[in-house]
């Protein structure tokens, strides 16, 4: 992995150790675990390295559909790990006062590998026309991202991260777009149930 490189600032003595150990996840967290020097070094590089991740995201709180964002920035088990969390709802809206009963997507980033993706998201309340489609006659909720996807054919493959703006950017963008959808098929916030008699698509 002579040509590795990582777009987020990680130092090449970090860079070198991913190289030479990083094959799996479960290869870089036994090294963290057994070399304490590495597993410091490393978290202070990746708190460094999405400091200005979670800034950038934070200052997208007001813009339409962000309520509040959930950036940790900490040492963990597997540093190279960090999670953001976009929030449709206020706080004092969740179901139950729970987050993860929120309307939500939350974004894995992987500092080692310049990589993004989707890890979870909320649900709603399933539409009158869902409930009786073969599909979802069985199921009381949907996820967001499935309405998306059916709405807008919004979908979010793991995306390379060229560059911290760029990787903002994408984030902000698909969870505009999976909101969109779920104002259309919810009619508005707190976006608690569907409430469409068509499918979702043919609202557009």
């Amino acid at each position: 992995m002579a040509n590795w490189k990582n777009v987020l600032g990680l130092s090449e003595e970090v860079a070198n150790v991913l190289a030479e150990q990083a094959t799996t996840k479960a290869n870089v967290i036994g090294r963290a675990l057994c070399d304490r020097a590495f597993k410091e070094k490393a978290d202070e590089e990746c708190i460094k390295a999405f400091e200005p991740i979670a800034k950038a995201v934070n200052d997208l709180v007001g813009e339409k559909y962000i309520v509040s964002v959930v950036a940790p920035n900490k040492a963990s088990v597997y540093p190279f790990v960090k999670f953001v969390t976009f929030h449709a709802l206020k706080k004092e809206d969740y179901p139950s006062n729970i987050a993860e009963n929120s309307i939500y997507i939350t974004f894995e980033i992987e500092l080692d590998c310049n990589k993004v993706e989707v890890f979870n998201c909320g649900s709603v309340w399933l539409s009158p026309y869902d409930k009786t489609t073969a599909k979802y006659k069985y199921y009381a909720m949907r996820s967001i991202c499935d309405i998306a996807c059916e709405y807008n054919d919004a979908k979010f493959r793991k995306t390379a991260i060229k560059s911290a703006d760029q990787l903002v950017q994408v984030m902000k963008e698909y969870f505009t777009k999976v909101m969109e959808a779920v104002d259309a098929y919810t009619g508005g916030y707190p976006y608690k149930q569907g409430i469409l008699e068509t499918s979702v698509r043919k609202v557009q």
